[in-house]
């Protein structure tokens, strides 16, 4: 602290060992450095534990048993071993390692052999992950993503560094659906749009997850130009793929794109071809969210009755395959219909539903969604400040997914705060904005929920 500026230690932090080199000269030598320390350590374990630790290094943020079984060749008594030395520590039912130990560790590693098995793991894990992250164990799959999303960021760098493109390709098309339900738009687009650079114009039907991917986190993140011009390549590439099931979802994936922009009458068309071809295909998944989207034309044009039943199809879809997202959009969006009808005490028991499904599984869209509409149904019954804080909260959690509103959304947005610019001055809603901003998620959903007078 006295010889480095704050700047050069945060300079110097990603790698510990090198940056703690002092030490007080009357100590024994093997306490004088952090460095000299670990060595003194790691020289007290036989050949068999020293070879585990410094296999063990692979891993980012822990691992479980049967993945350091796999990956590191572990035993348990070796493991346990290591624990008994504070080399390696255990918590519930992962291994883990202080960073420091871990940077050290890996300074022992040789080769590449074990970081490969690390990076198959994690492509078998997200592939099978993949499969259920549309369907009743939702919530199960994304939290056994969320113990271990260090590693699987860990196996792609790996993966682009070593030149394996066809299992970097595979582990971000698995993984594109985890970054969008969990909200990390921001990540999940680099990592694709990396791979697609890479690509350059050898594009082919194995980048079709990659562009369906970064479409949809494009079209979050409010960039349309960027996520039709994906969308329309997928679609072109599915098209001569002659995939029936591929197509729907490229039709539904660029719909989506130009409804954002207003284009209500080309959505339709996409939509509509999309809808047919999942019904034939009985692609269940697809066909709900054309419905719902549909749905939302209807809507739009004033044709509530449309609306109402496009809702209830696709709702019913989503609950018959257990999908909680879709189950809690849809839900939202029947809400929102029996808000604009006046039947607001069903509106707001509906959004109730849909936060609360959405909270159960951490999707931070829908939580939004609700945040938003429970905000415009307070300031209509004279609670401002309950409304400045909802919208607050919904502001905070926008900026940390990047989730952009859609002309919509937007419209929406605006119509509630000039109400609330008419209840409340300008300090006033600041401050109470302010509060809404400073919740956690979990206490902006306990907030919401809260019965109101």
């Amino acid at each position: 602290m006295k010889a480095l500026t704050p700047v050069q230690i945060l300079e110097r932090l990603e790698q510990r060992l090198p940056l703690l080199t002092g030490g007080a000269g009357d100590l024994p030598e093997r306490q004088r450095t952090l460095r000299a320390t670990i060595d003194w350590s790691h020289e007290l374990l036989t050949p068999v534990e020293q070879r585990l630790f410094a296999r063990l290094s692979v891993f980012a943020g822990g691992c479980t048993l049967e993945a350091a079984e796999q990956v590191a060749e572990a035993d348990v008594d070796t493991l346990q071993s290591l624990v008994d030395k504070s080399l390696l520590r255990h918590t519930d039912d992962r291994f883990w390692m202080l960073e420091t130990i871990r940077e050290y560790a890996a300074g022992r590693l040789d080769g590449n052999e074990t970081h490969l098995r690390h990076a198959e793991w994690f492509l078998a894990l997200a592939e099978e992950a993949e499969l259920e992250l549309i369907g009743g164990a939702q919530a199960i799959w994304l939290g056994r993503l969320d113990a271990d999303h260090d590693n699987l960021r860990a196996a792609l760098v790996f993966l682009r560094g070593s030149g394996r493109s066809t299992l970097e390709v595979r582990l971000a098309g698995a993984l594109w659906r985890f970054w969008y339900l969990r909200g990390f738009l921001r990540e999940g687009r680099n990592r694709l749009g990396d791979i697609l650079a890479a690509a350059g114009s050898d594009r082919a039907v194995e980048h079709e997850k990659i562009l369906y991917g970064a479409a949809v986190l494009a079209n979050r993140l409010g960039d349309y130009d960027r996520a039709e011009e994906l969308a329309a390549e997928r679609l072109a590439i599915t098209r001569a793929r002659g995939d029936p099931k591929l197509i729907a979802s490229s039709l539904l994936l660029l719909g989506v794109t130009v409804a954002s922009r207003g284009e209500h009458e080309r959505a339709s068309a996409l939509f509509a071809e999309g809808a047919d071809l999942a019904r034939e295909e009985g692609d269940k998944f697809v066909l709900a969210m054309a419905l719902g989207n549909l749905g939302d034309l209807a809507l739009i044009q004033g044709d509530d009755e449309t609306a109402r039943s496009l809702y209830e199809e696709a709702l019913a879809l989503f609950r018959e395959i257990s999908d909680t997202h879709g189950s809690a959009i849809g839900l939202w969006k029947l809400g929102e219909l029996g808000r604009k009808q006046g039947q607001i005490d069903e509106a707001k028991a509906l959004a109730y539903e849909a936060l609360g499904l959405a909270h159960a599984l951490g999707d931070k869209e829908v939580i939004i969604w609700c945040l938003e509409s429970l905000a415009e149904q307070t300031v209509s019954e004279g609670q401002a400040d309950r409304t400045a804080r909802l919208l607050g909260a919904s502001e905070a959690l926008r900026e940390d997914t990047g989730q952009a509103p859609d002309l919509s959304e937007q419209s929406h947005l605006e119509h509630t705060m000039a109400l609330l610019g008419l209840e409340l001055d300008e300090e006033h809603l600041a401050a109470a904005r302010a509060e809404g901003r400073a919740m956690t998620l979990d206490e902006a959903v306990a907030y919401a929920l809260e019965p109101t007078a």
